[in-house]
């Protein structure tokens, strides 16, 4: 029988490099990224804010789980396995950080670090020195 998880149990994503364009939310932004989605043979639609019942510039994204709009400003990530999806700015800054960057390791050794967007806290949750 399976272990059961528990509620609450903690989990780390694992650490895996994406793709991801920010949309600046004109025509020529959505144009950039609808061609990098048909490139990758994914499909987006651009819908302005002139088009009926629509509040504003909006891109639709066909993702795994139905079409998702992303709004000015979001970020269009394509995942690990080439599908693309939208994702929230605030979202994608907790997230994410550059791939060049390298997250710096804990003082006191015991493995964790910190991302760049943090830079006082370790994922141990302390604020150095580490005691693991």
């Amino acid at each position: 029988m399976p272990e059961q998880i528990k509620a609450g149990r903690r989990w780390r994503k694992k650490p895996v490099v994406i793709e991801a364009e920010r949309w600046d939310g004109t025509v020529a932004g959505a144009t950039r990224l609808i061609d990098w989605l048909l490139a990758r043979h994914a499909t987006a639609r651009y819908h302005d804010a002139t088009d009926p019942g629509e509040a504003g510039n909006r891109l639709a994204i066909d993702t795994l789980e139905g079409t998702m709009t992303a709004q000015p400003g979001d970020w269009i990530i394509c995942g690990v396995q080439g599908e693309f999806y939208p994702c929230k700015p605030d979202v994608f800054e907790a997230t994410y950080e550059p791939a060049d960057q390298q997250p710096q390791m804990c003082p006191e050794g015991c493995g964790c670090r910190v991302g760049t967007n943090d830079a006082d806290r370790f994922e141990c949750g302390c604020d150095g020195p580490c005691t693991g």
